[in-house]
């Protein structure tokens, strides 16, 4: 929490490395919205410190800020907490919290996976047997339903 001139300049200078590290523009939250300062630091000392927000990592070359949702790699999609040591605390919802790495976050949803997997003939045709009788119970729901 920002409550002093010196605190407003100490997150400032974390702001700075954390985005000099990634490479990326320095930007923070002003009022809610986001804004780009690489060419007007002297936006910091301009305005109130309690308007303004700074990120608390960079995902993918993007800040994250309190409030922004993420995905894990189960998909589902989370609002940040906080973040300590690269590791994020998501809020999961009933008071649960979510705890992945910086690695295991990200702005766009998983990858569907594709797993192959080799069946004998006698298995494949017990699946076969299995997905038909799915199929035909399906259908049959479906038929009732719809009447």
């Amino acid at each position: 929490m920002i409550k002093t001139r010196a605190d407003l300049f100490e997150a400032a200078a974390k702001m700075m490395r954390m985005y000099d590290e990634a490479g990326v523009n320095y930007q923070i939250k002003f009022d809610g919205i986001e804004i780009n300062i690489n060419q007007k630091l002297s936006v910091l000392t301009d305005y109130s410190s309690h308007r303004i927000e700074f990120p608390l990592s960079i995902v993918e070359g993007r800040p994250v800020f309190v409030g922004d949702e993420l995905y894990i790699e189960d998909g589902r999609k989370l609002p940040c907490v906080n973040i300590r040591n690269d590791v994020f605390e998501l809020d999961a919802g009933n008071g649960w919290r979510c705890y992945p790495r910086n690695d295991h976050v990200s702005w766009n949803p998983p990858k569907p996976k594709t797993v192959m997997v080799e069946l004998l003939r006698e298995d494949a045709e017990e699946l076969a047997k299995v997905v038909t009788f799915e199929g035909r119970i399906a259908s049959a729901a479906k038929k009732a339903l719809d009447k």
